[in-house]
């Protein structure tokens, strides 16, 4: 084997312990990087018993099996397996069925080889002379072939899952043609759109599906059918029908473009790489189309399709720029949110909300809760911001007359005359309750300059502050 294989066997040796190319455990190669990565064969699911069922390969039923209904009483997986069976033997399995026959028959083998090497090995001495396999290039293989039986197996089981939906909605619209043969065309577009299909594997679709195509001409022999078959030998040289339309006229059908990619297809897959069902030396590498079985590769931007999408991928491009706004707005109004907390918990903090109650500037939170006072004639007076304003004898310390309870402060828009005020202080005896007016004026220091009683218990003070000293007090005598 190690001879005829075309593996490289010349570099490495394997020991007991190596465990490199069981398929059913070993890392996974990508073939689709530059480097050697490997990966985990859970992301590659491998292919099942019914996937590989020798009924799955009689290639010389060209046409798709009908699945009866189960009734009743026919179980879920035997209605699956028939569905996968039936998908199997349609034209666009013909390279795909066979291609994981001879995967699996190459990976069974390695298996088999990488076994008994190891086993050799562990009884006697290696001969100097004798090859050794190459055990990366033997990952690489079986890699790439667990990986491409792997995309076989997900297409299966997304046919039988899109035969399953179908169903469903035929079965819900039945009474509603129109609207069925509607969902239909939303779904073809839909599917193509998302799944980013290719022109080239959407003419092969047609052409292999289409019932106006004599899919009898194919003129293939009896083993090389069993083994390679290409799905090209009966869709070259591509050309349209004429399909007649309920109108009486007739269009030519698939597309002008559709014709094209497709007899470029053609032109590029004149032959895939096969070889006779009983060689199974390992191959140096797996090309694409080994067996006839072409990786599908998602459209490009050069591709004939997405110019037919822009349109959606100007409006998909406009939902996506749309959606990145409203997560921008909802982030703005999150933090729009978290800053009218803070501003809430400040204002808490130094009494209020409204603007004033803190002056226009703020100039009385650092005098909040202080007391300021000045004699006039014979009495002390004392005003306490946000407190009580007091009248006492000079030298008394308590007590005292109230003369009100902290009102707010007022500020004259012309003349930026600040004015601060208690009300409801102590009743004067068959007269009102007395209350204190306080006139504030540019000063260095804060402190009560006079006071004066124009009428019964109503009490006007004059007080200088440096918050009276603002850029109004200025500009009204010269200074700004």
């Amino acid at each position: 084997m190690a001879k005829n294989s075309g593996v490289d066997i010349s570099n490495a040796s394997i020991g007991p312990d190596d465990h490199l190319v069981d398929h059913k455990k070993a890392d996974q190669y990508d073939d689709d990087t530059d480097r050697d990565v490997y990966r985990d064969e859970e992301d590659y699911p491998s292919m099942d018993d019914d996937m590989l069922h020798e009924d799955a390969f009689d290639a010389e039923d060209t046409h798709t099996q009908k699945v009866d209904k189960a009734d009743d009483t026919t179980d879920t997986d035997t209605e699956v397996k028939d569905l996968r069976n039936a998908i199997e033997s349609t034209p666009l399995s013909w390279s795909r069925v066979p291609f994981a026959k001879q995967a699996k028959a190459l990976l069974d083998k390695i298996e088999i080889i990488m076994k008994t090497t190891e086993d050799d090995e562990s009884e006697q001495p290696q001969d100097e002379n004798t090859p050794e396999l190459d055990p990366m290039a033997v990952q690489m293989v079986s890699g790439v072939l667990s990986k491409r039986m792997a995309y076989i197996t997900r297409g299966v089981d997304y046919a039988v899952s899109a035969k399953v939906l179908l169903d469903a909605l035929e079965n819900d619209l039945k009474d509603n043609i129109e609207q069925f043969h509607a969902d239909l065309i939303g779904l073809v577009v839909g599917t193509v759109y998302h799944a980013k299909i290719a022109s080239d594997e959407f003419a092969e679709f047609l052409f292999m599906t289409l019932s106006e195509f004599d899919k009898e001409k194919r003129i293939l022999e009896e083993e090389n059918e069993e083994s390679c078959v290409s799905q090209l030998t009966f869709m070259c040289p591509s050309s349209p029908y004429s399909k007649d339309l309920s109108d009486g006229s007739s269009i030519e059908f698939p597309p002008k473009w559709v014709v094209s990619v497709a007899q470029g297809l053609c032109a590029n897959r004149q032959t895939g790489v096969c070889v006779p069902d009983d060689d199974l030396d390992i191959p140096a590498d797996i090309p694409d189309g080994y067996y006839n079985y072409f990786v599908p590769q998602p459209r490009d931007d050069s591709d004939t399709l997405s110019a037919a999408f822009s349109a959606y991928d100007t409006i998909a491009s406009i939902a996506s720029q749309t959606a990145e706004l409203e997560n921008q707005l909802l982030d703005l109004d999150k933090k729009l949110k978290e800053y009218n907390d803070e501003v809430r918990e400040m204002e808490e903090s130094i009494g209020g909300g409204d603007g004033m109650e803190m002056g226009r500037d703020g100039e009385l939170y650092p005098m909040r809760d202080q007391c300021f006072s000045g004699e006039a004639g014979k009495y002390d007076y004392e005003v306490c911001i946000f407190g009580s304003a007091k009248q006492r004898d000079i030298g008394q310390k308590t007590g005292g007359t109230d003369l009100g309870k902290w009102s707010g402060m007022e500020i004259d828009e012309e003349s930026g005359q600040k004015t601060m005020l208690w009300k409801n202080g102590a009743k004067c005896w068959n007269g009102p309750q007395r209350s204190a007016t306080v006139h504030v004026t540019c000063g260095a220091e804060t402190k009560v300059l006079t006071a004066d009683e124009p009428d019964t218990c109503r009490y006007v003070l004059t007080m200088e502050s440096h918050m009276a000293c603002d850029d109004q007090f200025g500009k009204q005598y010269g200074l700004l």
